[in-house]
């Protein structure tokens, strides 16, 4: 099963959109989903909603990518004003790991049209 990337928008909607808490139960069951989340995402996520960091750490399901120096050489090379979205599009795309990338489950899929490799999911319709 291919992972699913949460960005920023989507750790805020955890605990206010059904269908990402009804994930995020889900994959206690099923550990062959991982939910990815990018170390910088949490970050800004945690600063607009305190405890909201402990809280997704805590959680089994989820897996925190910490930055690492290839994705620093990737925001240089982009040039992109937002970390947290560089670093979840240098997640989501294609690698040897997963050659068909990761999907990015958000609720600002125009943040991710820079990168035309990255792949959404909406949080809403």
């Amino acid at each position: 099963m291919h992972p699913l990337i949460l960005d920023t928008s989507a750790l805020l909607g955890v605990g206010r959109v059904i269908w990402l808490s009804r994930l995020l139960a889900a994959t206690h069951r099923r550990p062959d989903v991982p939910l990815l989340v990018p170390a910088a995402c949490l970050l800004v996520a945690g600063q607009e909603r305190p405890h909201l960091t402990s809280h997704v750490g805590s959680l089994p399901a989820i897996c925190v990518i910490e930055l690492a120096y290839h994705h620093l050489l990737t925001f240089e090379q982009w040039r992109w004003p937002e970390p947290d979205a560089a670093h979840t599009a240098s997640i989501a795309l294609p690698s040897a790991e997963h050659p068909d990338g990761a999907p990015v489950v958000t609720d600002e899929p125009e943040r991710y049209e820079p990168w035309p490799h990255v792949r959404t999911l909406p949080l809403h319709d």
